[in-house]
């Protein structure tokens, strides 16, 4: 079993007991539909809002560690920490499924996180269509495509879920095979 760690230096910000819980909340969300797999790699949760270059981010540190920073300013906020949290985790999930040498998200992937992020907000918060609007109006093609990704699946966790699960498949398929030296 890999391990799971919010970073300590966040315990002495205000309303650091609803950021916690949040991510929690979320990460449970994810143990239910995924099981099992996210046992596969470690992850340590950290949260920067300025000086730290591009966040919110999923890197991988030690080549064994996968890493997800998040930029929440007001640890309040609910909405924003699952909206953000659930979008990193499920390139945690990629990494999960493919591997740590995963290469850098494609657009598609993109759209499959931004879309896990309305699912995990779909039916649990009041501004719902305020998100949908957020994700809509975004710059980035794959990001602004998860509203459609979503909407196709009913912003329903488990349908998405299933969705990845058959493009890792065809991923499996089509992929070319491990070069195997047998005279070394």
């Amino acid at each position: 079993m890999k391990k799971f760690e919010i970073s300590g230096s966040l315990t002495e910000i205000e309303n650091f007991e609803i950021f916690h819980q949040t991510l929690r909340d979320v990460r449970n969300k994810f143990i239910n539909l995924f099981g099992s797999l996210l046992d596969r790699l470690s992850l340590y949760v950290d949260n920067s809002t300025a000086g730290s270059g591009y966040t919110p981010t999923t890197s991988v540190v030690l080549n064994a560690i996968v890493c997800i920073k998040l930029d929440i300013e007001d640890f309040s906020r609910r909405e924003q920490i699952t909206y953000q949290f659930a979008h990193e985790m499920t390139h945690f999930v990629y990494k999960c499924l493919i591997g740590l040498d995963k290469k850098q998200a494609n657009e598609y992937e993109e759209s499959i996180c931004s879309a896990m992020s309305l699912c995990m907000l779909y039916g649990n918060c009041k501004n719902f269509d305020s998100w949908c609007d957020h994700v809509k109006g975004l710059k980035n093609n794959g990001y602004r495509k998860g509203y459609d990704v979503a909407k196709g699946c009913n912003f329903d966790a488990a349908k998405l879920r299933d969705k990845i699960y058959d493009e890792i498949d065809d991923y499996r398929k089509t992929a070319a095979p491990p070069i195997v030296f047998t005279n070394l």
